[in-house]
């Protein structure tokens, strides 16, 4: 079957590249040149806060190191 983890990936990475195209598209067809590359950063900013938050999963926080602990390495026993 389909991995949740795998459909958030594929999401975040479509995300990250349709948003920002369309946003460069929309500046310059309905305003000029440098308001396509404001709304094309902006669209990278918007892009960039809505991946980190769909790629954050267990895993990827156990592999970064962020608080979870698996096992203890330094115990007695």
């Amino acid at each position: 079957m389909f991995s949740v983890f795998k459909i958030k990936r594929w999401t975040a990475f479509m995300l990250a590249s349709f948003i920002p195209v369309m946003l460069f598209y929309v500046g310059l067809l309905f305003y000029n040149i440098y308001f396509a590359i404001g709304f094309m950063f902006l669209g990278i900013l918007l892009t960039q806060l809505i991946g980190s938050a769909l790629l954050d999963n267990p895993f990827s926080q156990m592999l970064e190191g962020n608080g979870i602990l698996v096992a203890d390495m330094n115990s007695t026993g």
